[in-house]
């Protein structure tokens, strides 16, 4: 037999395993779906457990819903924070909002659009409810208040979104994404450090409103005139103080006069700000920033060397002999109602928000550099997650084995290398009688530091390579069946036939090469 035919059969036979193999993994998927609805459905109609979400990361949390109630009722059963109000006041208050926001439009103060936009319609009681935090022990609730709906729900987004400029500052973290891409920019000597996350515990009903409100009053207006002092009628006062007066009304209002239901039971949040509110986040940042314009130089001093936050979990490198403890005493000393604890971390790896953070060295300067191996972590969910790795090695030190070697010794992480040589090697002799064509895009994307990426670090596939054999029809035929299969397992992404795909594709890994030499990775 001619060899284009052998080779033609060989590729054949690898394409009708994968496409069986794919036809089976629907079939499969299917009746797990089928399968995890039924369970779904009769966990509905369980009315003794509730099924929620976890406070922070993905997944599904299911608690008994005697033990929920009772975790709700002892956080707002705290009079400090919270009190049972007699009587529903949510008319009385957008009546009450709609008459100054009419008086603010016609000062001029708000704009017509603004005043259509914040002006309340049909205002009902925010609701509260908790979410499991099931990375901590005891799996406690934070509390959060629904405001969508309530009177001064609209008027607090508009705040929101007019104060935001407020909150910046350099030691806030916009999200992870930003937060990985400054981990890979940082050096620092990796034996003489050490990472410490922190966690401020329960910031937003901790957050003193009244000092918070006048700090963005004096960022906005600047200190406080005499006006307010004088014996001065309000329309005799100069245009800040009476700006000042009707912003410090505003916030007022829409932090401190949010009434919520729970179980029947209407209740008024007198300290903090309600997690939930679109000013919370705001406020927090604002309050923090406060803190750490203050502290932040005799942290230094005691041995911080990092500090970055995201809300209220700020993370942070010290020096290696750095008395951590001292420096919490130090946090801790700004405000008696807001208490930071810490986490310090383990084995060179420290959990912070939904990565794992662990400090490697490169392969060509161990001693002078900080790498990060960012994994997603699955510890805050039941679910299945699929794990990302991302490295700070240079792409030019890829091609080293060492640093090859060095990701394959992280936990959780195991790059196979898997040779493309069992379909090549009796051809490899004749590769240069076939027409290999690719397209732009390899079959085998090598980057696996995605989100989609499979889990196990699996190869991810993502367009096929089209194979342009010299045997008539068959080839082609051959080819549209490998182009339609590898389309099929791009939309369903399951763990499948790693090794069957990589020799069906080696040819193109042969084709970049002039010495028909494969790449192991």
């Amino acid at each position: 037999m001619p060899i284009q035919l052998q080779f033609a059969n060989r590729i054949r036979s690898v394409c009708n395993t994968f496409r069986h193999g794919a036809d089976k993994a629907i079939k499969k998927q299917k009746n797990e779906s089928i399968q995890f609805k039924s369970i779904l459905k009769n966990l509905y109609k369980d009315k003794s457990i509730l099924i929620t979400r976890p406070d922070k990361g993905k997944g599904i949390v299911i608690i008994d819903k005697e033990d929920y109630n009772n975790k709700m009722l002892e956080i707002l059963s705290d009079r400090n924070t919270f009190e049972i109000l007699e009587v529903d006041e949510t008319i009385a208050q957008e009546d009450k909002l709609i008459r100054k926001l009419k008086q603010l439009r016609n000062d001029g103060f708000i704009t017509e659009k603004e005043f259509n936009f914040c002006r309340p319609r049909g205002s009902q009681p925010a609701r509260v409810y908790g979410l499991p935090k099931v990375h901590k022990a005891g799996a406690t609730l934070r509390p959060i208040v629904s405001a969508s709906g309530t009177f001064n729900y609209k008027l607090a987004k508009l705040l929101t979104r007019k104060l935001d400029h407020l909150r910046k500052s350099d030691s806030i973290i916009k999200d992870t994404f930003t937060f990985v891409d400054e981990l890979r920019t940082l050096k620092f000597d990796n034996s003489r450090i050490k990472l410490i996350s922190f966690d401020i515990t329960s910031l937003f009903t901790k957050v003193p409103l009244n000092r918070t409100i006048q700090l963005i009053l004096d960022k906005m207006y600047g200190p406080e005139h005499t006006c307010t002092y004088s014996d001065l009628k309000r329309d005799d006062w100069c245009s800040v103080c009476k700006n000042r007066y009707e912003m410090k009304y505003l916030l007022e209002t829409t932090t401190k006069e949010t009434n919520f239901i729970f179980n029947d039971n209407i209740y008024s949040q007198t300290n903090g700000i309600a997690m939930g509110s679109p000013l919370g986040p705001l406020f927090a940042d604002i309050y923090v920033n406060y803190l750490e314009e203050r502290l932040l130089p005799r942290l230094k001093r005691n041995g911080l060397l990092y500090w970055k936050r995201y809300v209220d979990d700020p993370f942070a490198m010290v020096e290696k002999h750095a008395n951590v403890d001292k420096i919490v005493d130090i946090l801790n000393s700004f405000d008696n109602d807001v208490v930071f604890t810490f986490e310090e971390e383990n084995h060179n790896c420290l959990p912070f928000l939904d990565i794992l953070v662990t400090r490697l060295s490169t392969a060509n300067n161990p001693d002078t550099s900080i790498d990060k191996s960012i994994e997603k972590l699955n510890s805050r969910s039941n679910l299945e997650l699929n794990n990302l790795i991302v490295s700070t090695v240079d792409e030019s030190d890829m091609s080293n084995d060492n640093s090859i070697e060095n990701l394959n010794s992280q936990p959780n992480c195991q790059f196979e290398k898997t040779l493309a040589v069992n379909l090549i090697a009796p051809f490899e002799d004749h590769l240069d009688m076939f027409d290999i064509k690719s397209t732009e895009q390899q079959t085998i994307d090598k980057s696996i530091a995605n989100s989609n990426a499979l889990s196990d670090c699996e190869v991810n596939i993502t367009s096929a390579d089209r194979l342009n054999l010299p045997t008539n029809s068959q080839s082609n035929k051959t080819d549209n069946k490998f182009t339609s299969s590898v389309r099929r397992a791009d939309s369903l992404r399951p763990r499948l036939w790693k090794t069957d795909i990589l020799s069906a594709c080696a040819i193109n890994e042969a084709n970049q090469s002039s010495n028909f030499t494969y790449d192991e990775t």
